[in-house]
């Protein structure tokens, strides 16, 4: 139930916005082809759980764009080598050689994350029961990261977040905004699975598992 609760807000803060006032939003279906605002609410609707919208803000429109909610590959050996040192320096260099790395990713104040009736204490329970079902697969860490901190401070009272100064994990995972905020999972060889939009605790445990069996 409290899947579906979050997939409904996240949907009700993407039909919600509108355009900004002095740019026009524009909306796309999940092939790329223009559709209305209405259209792209009815494919939304029939395919909750596998896509999410993307907001790109441009000079002068916005397009919201529909997108899996889902992404896994493999980031280049350069990528690779910069989210591992970045992820190392988090870690006060105790990263291993092996290792899967769940990064929980804040991409700014949006409706969706800056309302509800969620505090900073019950979040903190949330994440502590996340990374407790993260704890059990074997040479996982957790890291938070956000874009801007406007609005962070509702998030949590016990979690260290660290701002992706240079727009790597952002550049790399997330190009774009979804809305509340979004998670990956990247081993030590780059293998990663991404999810977009907001998110359920078992799901960041059963992505970090499946990409260990990607290894």
């Amino acid at each position: 139930m409290k899947y579906f609760t979050c997939l409904l807000f996240a949907a009700l803060f993407v039909f919600s916005c509108g355009s900004t006032p002095g740019r026009s939003g524009i909306y796309f279906d999940q092939n790329g082809q223009a559709v209305s605002k209405e259209k792209q609410r009815e494919i939304f609707d029939r395919n909750r759980g596998k896509l999410i919208t993307a907001t790109i803000t441009n000079a002068d429109s916005i397009e919201y764009r529909l997108v899996p909610r889902k992404e896994a590959g493999k980031i280049s050996p350069e990528d690779n080598q910069a989210v591992a040192l970045y992820l190392n320096g988090l870690a006060e260099g105790r990263l291993p050689a092996e290792y899967l790395a769940a990064i929980v990713y804040y991409p700014g104040k949006d409706l969706c994350n800056s309302t509800g009736n969620a505090t900073r204490e019950t979040r903190d329970v949330w994440y502590d029961e996340m990374e407790a079902k993260l704890a059990a697969i074997d040479k996982t860490f957790v890291f938070y990261v956000y874009k801007n901190d406007e609005g962070l401070e509702r998030r949590t009272l016990n979690r260290d977040w660290n701002q992706d100064g240079n727009q790597l994990i952002e550049q790399t995972f997330f190009k774009h905004h979804y809305p509340c905020s979004s998670f990956t999972v990247v081993d030590q060889n780059g293998n990663y699975r991404s999810y977009f939009g907001a998110f359920v605790k078992e799901e960041v445990a059963k992505t970090a598992r499946a990409v260990k069996q990607d290894q």
